[in-house]
């Protein structure tokens, strides 16, 4: 059985098990937000699942998302420790199913493999091209790393790309940025953000690696405004693209450096035919590219699953 970790908001996970129930395949679907707490009780003996059938029937586990119920407790305090405790709860679970199961991708790994810098490092000593990178809190390094560049620079978040607050919820896209837009900020309200040097695009990729498979997405980012910095402001239609399976072995070797069996790798060309590593989303999402290009993604995802040696 397929072990499906995710929410009940996940519509990659309701594409996939959409092809799942049109095949027959069992599976189990694990909503983090809803969870069936009864159904994954453990006694005080051995620390055994109450339900033994069940947790031994899990041959593969599919990582996609994990979230927190709403808790109805009297203040902001008890919530946030019911949910700490909750995803302690949620981390003691998937360390006892790691012990017999096979993982896409293993949630430790998926953690680590989000760092943006440490996926730069690694990507250069892979031999990808990779934008010029300051990280800073200074007004005078931040101006004078800019103004090296004569198309400019992008500033990016080092993690989180959306704000949430109880009044407002927004993306926080990559924007490009000037030095008369640093000039403006005092000193102390900098905070480290990623600025790179600004890549002439000629088109934008989505490598989506599953295993030792890779599946090429192409956007043409450049032929709307709106799009030039960041195409995920706007709906844009992908199409399958061909690339060189020296950079396609690269994202093979750059997800295999983090342990990870899946990743959704982005990737530009610039107006000299360049391939540059952006960064790697190490759960991303793809169906939607499947959806554009018909590329095979949750073929190789369900065979990779369903492709099972017992520990």
């Amino acid at each position: 059985m397929i072990f499906i970790i995710t929410h009940q908001s996940d519509y990659t996970a309701d594409f996939l098990i959409n092809i799942l129930n049109k095949r027959k395949v069992a599976y189990f679907r694990f909503n983090t937000d809803n969870p069936p707490f009864d159904l994954l009780d453990l006694s005080n003996i051995n620390c055994q699942f109450s339900d033994s059938n069940f947790i031994n029937s899990i041959r593969s586990v599919w990582y996609r998302r994990r979230s927190t119920p709403i808790f109805d407790a009297k203040n902001k305090e008890n919530n946030l420790f019911l949910s700490k405790e909750y995803q302690y709860y949620l981390s003691n679970i998937f360390a006892l199913i790691n012990n017999n199961a096979k993982w896409m991708s293993l949630p430790e790994f998926i953690e680590k493999a989000e760092n943006k810098l440490l996926q730069l490092d690694i990507a250069r000593k892979l031999g990808f091209k990779t934008p010029k990178t300051l990280v800073s809190t200074s007004r005078s390094k931040i101006v004078n790393f800019i103004k090296e560049f004569e198309n400019g620079a992008i500033i990016k978040p080092l993690r989180e790309n959306q704000f949430i607050n109880s009044e407002i919820s927004y993306k926080i896209f990559t924007n490009v940025v000037n030095s008369k837009d640093i000039e403006l900020l005092e000193e102390e309200t900098l905070f480290p953000s990623i600025y790179q040097e600004k890549i002439e695009k000629e088109c934008e990729l989505r490598v989506t690696v599953v295993d030792n498979q890779y599946f090429v997405g192409k956007v043409d980012s450049q032929n709307d405004l709106e799009t030039k910095t960041d195409w995920r402001k706007k709906r844009l239609i992908f199409t399958e693209h061909s690339i060189d399976s020296n950079i396609g072995n690269k994202c093979v070797k750059l997800a295999k450096a983090f342990n990870l069996s899946f990743s959704a790798i982005d990737m530009v060309v610039d107006k000299k035919g360049d391939y540059y590593f952006l960064e790697n989303n190490p759960n991303g999402q793809w169906a939607w590219i499947e959806f554009d290009t018909g590329l095979p993604i949750s073929d190789s995802i369900i065979k990779y699953l369903l492709d099972y040696e017992p520990k």
